[in-house]
């Protein structure tokens, strides 16, 4: 079936919103393996057996899963995938050009940087293409961090951002990008804990992350410049 509208956010993460959503409850179920055999032990038992296995293979299965959800939905909506790939081209293009004409008028006030190779102990700054794409990025984290606090705020926000360089969806896609990296890292950081006990707090922890992937992919703005 041709594709006439663009799907609101929502269908078009829908893959990756049911797999979070899952992800939430087997968090949840293994952060239990833990506690579980604990509430259950007598008063008097000192050691009491539990099980982490569900933590390492959630640890080992979570990002290849999202990968694959991710291609689901692209497979889904080829059409907005297109549409999508040609605002981020036309975008990133926008960027450089913006970013390069700063670069001219900053050294035509302080002089061109030096040519060839960083030397020792410092850092070659980025290029403007990796200048333009930490950009996104940036506006990505700084939603997700207003998120976290207000989501009124974060709304506010990526209204405020989208001035011609970014989009509301590119800020929401990139952040759901973070969001989703950001909770399958917990649960890596999980599988290595030695103490049970702290591996079923990152579960925990990474299931409040995963209802954050949710919220991010679920979210749509009206309104959104090409």
């Amino acid at each position: 079936m041709t594709e006439t509208l663009a799907p609101a956010r929502r269908r078009r993460h829908a893959r990756v919103i049911a797999l979070a959503a899952e992800l939430v409850g087997e968090c949840s179920r293994a952060a239990l393996d833990v506690y579980g055999p604990i509430a259950e032990a007598p008063p008097g038992q000192q050691q009491v057996p539990v099980f982490l296995d569900a933590v390492k293979g959630l640890a080992e299965d979570a990002a290849h899963r999202f990968d694959t959800a991710a291609a689901e939905d692209a497979d889904r909506w080829p059409g907005e995938v297109a549409r999508e790939t040609a605002v981020d081209e036309a975008s990133f293009h926008r960027r450089c050009a913006a970013l390069e004409a700063e670069r001219i008028v900053h050294n035509a006030e302080f002089g061109e940087p030096a040519p060839g190779p960083a030397t020792p102990g410092t850092l070659r700054l980025p290029d403007t293409p990796q200048l333009a794409a930490m950009g996104l990025v940036g506006a990505g984290v700084d939603f997700l961090d207003a998120l976290d606090r207000d989501p009124t705020e974060a709304l506010d926000l990526v209204q405020g951002l989208t001035n011609g360089e970014f989009t509301s969806g590119q800020i929401l896609d990139d952040a759901l990008s973070t969001a989703v990296v950001g909770a399958v890292l917990l649960l890596r950081n999980a599988a290595r804990e030695d103490d049970p006990s702290t591996a079923a707090e990152y579960c925990l922890n990474a299931a409040r992350a995963f209802v954050s992937v949710v919220t991010v992919a679920s979210i749509d703005l009206d309104g959104e410049d090409a």
